[in-house]
Order: structure tokens, then sequence, then C-alpha cells
């Protein structure tokens, strides 16, 4: 009996470095987890991201990925496409040759040329894009968008524009064939009815009741129509500003 008491007595003595160790072997494990997971591995596809230095970097490609944590981003050439992402900061890209994905959290996002398609998302800053030669998805939280199409052989375009606060200039090339559907909304607290401007003689419809589904009861502005065979698909929605379309 003497034996087995002293037993149990070595056996607790050992049990409290046995859970160190294995607490020490579970901390390392996590902390290695959490040193890769910041580190990060530069995802191939886009729309999916690793956080790397912020450096620019070209996967086999060619196309420019740049992922940070916060701060602005400036490409000045990307012939094979761009993919751009920061939680926090302006996003500039002075030329593109192939597709555009940029994304910033808090934000601007300035694109020169772009010559295949755009795709730009910003939680809270203005979009302006100078001249884009195919698609264009675009969309702010909290500021305001400009695009300017341009030219191109690209057929079947796609221009999908949306803010929830803030106004909409679409400059299109003169001629430019498209079914134009925009829906503007405004609530009855803003003080402010807003505006939809356009040369192509669209037709203007208003809601006549108030829409309680989105809080603030809201009435909506419709403006829809087409232009030569309508071959372009042009999407705009917006909340409380202006809509504008020129054609140059």
């Amino acid at each position: 009996m003497g034996d087995d008491l002293m037993n149990n007595l070595e056996s607790l003595q050992r049990t409290p470095h046995r859970l160190r160790a294995l607490f020490l072997l579970c901390g390392g494990v996590a902390f290695a987890a959490t040193s890769l997971l910041l580190a990060g591995c530069r995802c191939r596809h886009s729309g999916s991201y690793g956080f790397d230095n912020g450096n620019e970097n070209r996967d086999s490609s060619g196309t420019v990925r740049i992922s940070k944590m916060g701060g602005d981003i400036d490409v000045e050439d990307a012939p094979d496409g761009a993919a751009l992402n920061t939680m926090g900061g302006t996003i500039r890209l002075k030329n593109d040759g192939s597709f555009a994905t940029v994304k910033t959290m808090g934000g601007n996002i300035d694109i020169g040329k772009a010559d295949g398609p755009i795709d730009a998302t910003t939680m809270g800053g203005n979009i302006r894009i100078l001249a884009a030669g195919d698609s264009v998805h675009s969309t702010t939280m909290g500021g305001n968008l400009s695009v300017r199409l341009v030219p191109s052989a690209a057929k079947a375009r796609h221009i999908d524009l949306s803010t929830m606060g803030g106004t909409v200039e679409l400059i299109v090339p003169k001629g430019f064939p498209m079914e134009i559907d925009v829906e503007l909304a405004y609530t009855r607290d803003s003080g402010h009815k807003p505006s939809i401007d356009e040369p192509f003689g669209l037709t203007h419809t208003e809601s006549s009741d108030w829409d309680y589904s989105h809080g603030s009861p809201r009435k909506y502005l419709y403006a829809k129509g087409k232009t030569g065979t309508g071959e372009n698909h042009v999407t705009i929605h917006g909340i409380g500003g202006d809509v504008t379309i020129v054609q140059e």
C-alpha cells in the first residue's frame, strides 16, 4: 500500500509538468498558425487575396497582385491585369491592359485607362474611371461615381453602377448602343429630391407611394429606354444623389 501511495504522489508531481509541456506545444502551434495566416498565401485567382507586405507582385500570368492590411496602392502599368486590395487606403491604377479587380474598405479608387473589364468596390470613397473599354461593375457605399466609356471592339458590355450616398456620372461615346435602366431612391426626410438627367429621351416615372420596407420611407425615380440596337446594358442604382448621363 505504501508503494502505491508513493507512485500516486510521483504521478501527481509529474502531471503539472506534462500539462505545462502540452500547453507550450499547443501555444507554439497556434503561434505558428497565426503567423502563417498573417503572412498569407498569394492567391492566383481574382476575388481572393492573401495579405503580403504590399509590394508589387506578378504571378506566372503577369497579373499584378497587391494586398495590404492598410495604406494606399499605386500601380503605373498592368498590361496583363491587376488584382488590388487594401483594408484602408486609396487605390490608383494608371493603365491596365487586361482586367482590373480593385477593392478598398475605406478610400478612393482612381483608374486611368483600362482595356479589359473592371470590378471596382469601395466601402467609403469616390470612384473615378477615366477610360473604360469593356464592362464595368462599380460600387461605393458612400461616395460619388464617375465613369467614362470609350469606343472599343468589346461586344455586349455590361455597365453596372451603384452608390448608396453619392452622385453618378456616366459618359458614353456618341452613338453608343445601349439598353438603360436607372433606379434612384430618395428618403422622405432627406430634404432633397434628386434628378436623372440624360439626353436620350428615356421614359421617366416615379413611384406614387412611400416604401416603408427599408427603414426610412422612400420613393423611387426610374428612367428606362434603349438607344440604337441596345446591345450594351447599363444599370444604375443610387440613393439620394443625382444621376447624369452624358454623350460625348
